[in-house]
């Protein structure tokens, strides 16, 4: 629950590892823009197709590049998000199960600062703008807009509904320990 960023990139392999290259040094100049304004980012390479990025509060950034196939084959082990997301919706045609693919969400609802939005939905267009077929949701609505007020609106509407949600479970005998609080201090 909260303001999250789902993307579902494809591409084809021979040009995933350029594009993470490209996107890293993005994420670099964010990096430095993020020291200035005290806002903890880290950048970790994993693979040549994959790259995670931690920016302030927000859940990590993940860009994982695999075969439809191979996500596939995971989910027999039990549910996988990248192969249920990637199977629904507008689905993946037989002309595109040769790309790589990249399903995930970044949910940025915690972050201290309305930037971190920011951030993580301009890295996200990066890479996105460099692939084959992108759909990009943002609840936030900053990735289509460009409007930081929107997202920060979006955030902040949505930690009240968190909160009373928290409200009613405590009524309802939950502890203090057990409910997410939806308090957002965001600036």
């Amino acid at each position: 629950m909260g303001v999250t960023i789902h993307y579902k990139l494809g591409q084809s392999e021979e040009f995933v590892s350029k594009m993470l290259d490209w996107a890293q040094i993005v994420a670099e100049t964010y990096r430095k823009e993020a020291e200035i304004k005290k806002i903890p980012f880290e950048i970790r390479r994993i693979s040549d197709k994959r790259l995670d990025i931690d920016i302030g509060n927000c859940e990590t950034l993940v860009f994982s590049f695999n075969r439809l196939s191979d996500y596939e084959k995971e989910s027999k082990n039990g549910y996988n998000y990248e192969y249920e997301t990637l199977i629904r919706g507008e689905g993946i045609g037989k002309q595109d199960e040769d790309l790589l693919w990249a399903s995930a969400f970044c949910k940025t609802q915690f972050s201290n600062k309305v930037v971190e939005h920011e951030m993580v939905a301009e890295i996200i267009r990066t890479v996105a703008s460099r692939c084959r077929i992108a759909s990009v949701y943002d609840e936030g609505d900053y990735y289509h807009s460009c409007n930081l007020e929107d997202a920060k609106k979006n955030i902040i509407e949505n930690g009240k509904l968190i909160g009373k949600v928290g409200e009613m479970l405590k009524q309802k005998g939950w502890n203090d320990d057990q409910i997410v609080k939806g308090e957002t201090k965001i600036k």
